[in-house]
């Protein structure tokens, strides 16, 4: 919202550092009538940011002046907010937040490394969040895949599934005849002519069976 004297108000949006204008804006300059009534001249505008930079500078002045005294800036922080992930526009050099879809999610909506990444089967997402099916199960940042995050553990009685595999990670009921320790480690068969149940978890729920084979 401006305030002032004359017949309109040029606004336009550039680059931190750039000359100012009526030309040469991020995006092409609008210009709104002033309110012979009040003097006030407001707008809305889509906000696109410069390419490499998180900041914004919004220009406005009275329409056919140069002078400073009728002119007014204002810088806008560049931020996405949660669930939303940075969106380029070649044509412009520029970028806007966009939604993530349902059922994905982005870690961090203001690193420009991060990306809306599809929710692991072992979990559900909701743009920001990842929460496991299992409860019990811990998922981290990802050290190697920047934005992912990665199943480290799951509670006894349980396995992680495909750990390498980023899409098929979950945790698993232990299977029959072996038992399973939770954290990160793998499931271990039962000792000779012992078995267990589906989601053993330790040694002393392998019992003893006698196993009959048929001819």
């Amino acid at each position: 919202v401006v305030r002032g004297s004359g017949q309109a108000v040029v606004f336009v949006l550039c680059k931190p550092g750039a000359t100012c204008g009526a030309t040469g804006g991020v995006l092409p300059a609008v210009s709104r009538a002033l309110d012979v009534n009040t003097g006030v001249s407001s707008v809305t505008m889509q906000v696109e940011c410069p390419l490499g930079s998180a900041d914004v500078v919004l220009h406005a002045a009275v329409s056919g002046t140069e002078s400073a005294a009728l002119a007014t800036s204002t810088t806008i922080a560049c931020r996405c907010d949660a669930g939303q992930t940075r969106s380029t526009i070649a044509e412009r050099s520029t970028w806007v937040c966009k939604q993530c879809e349902e059922g994905s999610y982005i870690l961090d909506p203001n690193n420009p490394a991060h990306s809306c990444e599809t929710c692991p089967a072992g979990a559900v997402c909701n743009n920001s969040t990842v929460i496991g099916k299992i409860n019990g199960s811990v998922w981290t940042p990802d050290a190697t895949y920047p934005g992912r995050v990665e199943l480290v553990s799951c509670p006894e009685g349980y396995s992680i599934l495909n750990p390498a595999v980023y899409e098929e990670q979950a945790c698993v009921p232990c299977a029959p005849g072996r038992f399973c320790r939770g954290k990160g480690t793998p499931s271990i068969k039962c000792p000779d002519k012992r078995h267990s149940s589906d989601k053993a978890k330790g040694a002393s729920d392998c019992f003893e069976a006698a196993f009959v084979s048929l001819t």
